[in-house]
């Protein structure tokens, strides 16, 4: 939960959130080419400052395509690329955490009893 609540107040802190996640994928995602990138429709209009400030720190960004996403919840994006698709929603990004807690014995109710 505490780990949760560091990751919603991040996001309310600035309006940097989107830049720094639109990098990291891009990182994770190895490619710089034939991009789309999906986003809430309330910050299709941002995206080109989002993008020339992540282009600044990795690099032209060509082929670029920003859609608009009518399922995806208020901050976040999904990433394809000829490398494949990455879902950096909030809600995906809650479930990995779930799981990663899950493999190292930490449940929902805390850390687990079980010997």
């Amino acid at each position: 939960n505490l780990t949760k609540w560091i990751i919603l107040r991040e996001l309310s802190e600035d309006g940097a959130y989107l830049e720094r996640l639109l990098e990291k994928i891009l990182l994770e995602i190895q490619s710089k080419n034939n991009l789309l990138i999906q986003v809430n429709k309330k910050y299709v209009a941002s995206m080109p400052e989002v993008i020339a400030t992540v282009e600044g720190k990795l690099g032209k960004l060509t082929n670029v395509r920003v859609e608009a996403d009518h399922d995806l919840g208020d901050k976040g994006i999904i990433l394809e690329s000829d490398n494949g698709i990455i879902n950096a929603s909030l809600e995906e990004q809650m479930k990995n955490l779930e799981k990663l807690f899950e493999v190292v014995g930490i449940n929902k109710n805390g850390p687990s009893t079980e010997a």
